[in-house]
């Protein structure tokens, strides 16, 4: 256990699992009370349609310009997801899918839903204690490959955690803007999902766990 909780990969997973759940149930929620709404095909397909060339970085968390084999050594991801940093405060037009103690999950309709040619399903933005430490992206699975590249492309080769299944990229640096990345497919899942979030925030909750594993 001492062994799992000095991982901070384990952390960020065990953190964003706990997140998934709220999220989910609070989603199929909402999508059975849309249903009846019926939702205009026009306000669908603007969030989903191409972006044009001259937004297209604004689809995908800004990174610096990278080559596809660059090493993971001097890995630099983004200080946030698209215009929102570690630590910053919620935004105007979100809006509140969970909640659970300090945590809140917010969404933003305005939100773009592609990173690339990859469409997404769903972008849920996780504050603590009303500061944003993570971005749960959910796509269909058979997006995986496409988001898998243009991640690839924009921050280089990841760190296979599962052959074809689950990769990681983190930050080389630290302090409050480093980030890591996860993404997956799980076996059998219709769904990916890629966990972008603040290393600061994993590392001090693998902290705060060795210390009190420390002492019980």
């Amino acid at each position: 256990m001492i062994e799992l909780l000095g991982n901070p990969w384990f952390a960020a997973t065990f953190l964003v699992f706990a997140a998934a759940v709220l999220v989910f149930i609070a989603r199929r929620n909402r999508t059975r009370e849309e249903a009846a709404k019926g939702p205009s095909r026009s306000s669908q397909r603007a969030r989903t349609e191409p972006a044009a060339r001259s937004a297209a970085f604004a689809a995908v968390p800004a990174p610096e310009s990278r080559s596809p084999g660059a090493s993971l050594d001097a890995a630099s991801l983004p200080p946030g997801f698209r215009d929102l940093t570690w630590g910053s405060a919620p935004v105007d037009g979100m809006q509140l899918v969970a909640e659970n103690g300090d945590h809140r999950f917010l969404s933003r309709p305005t939100d773009s839903l592609r990173i690339g040619r990859a469409v997404l399903t769903s972008i849920t933005y996780v504050y603590e204690r009303g500061r944003l430490q993570a971005t749960v992206i959910e796509l269909p699975a058979s997006g995986f490959e496409l988001l898998q590249r243009q991640l690839r492309e924009d921050w280089g080769a990841p760190r296979t955690l599962k052959p074809d299944q689950k990769y990681a990229w983190a930050d080389m640096r630290a302090g409050d803007e480093a980030t890591q990345a996860i993404l997956e497919k799980p076996p059998a899942s219709r769904t990916a999902k890629l966990v972008v979030s603040a290393k600061a925030v994993s590392t001090a909750r693998t902290r705060d766990a060795g210390a009190a594993d420390a002492g019980a």
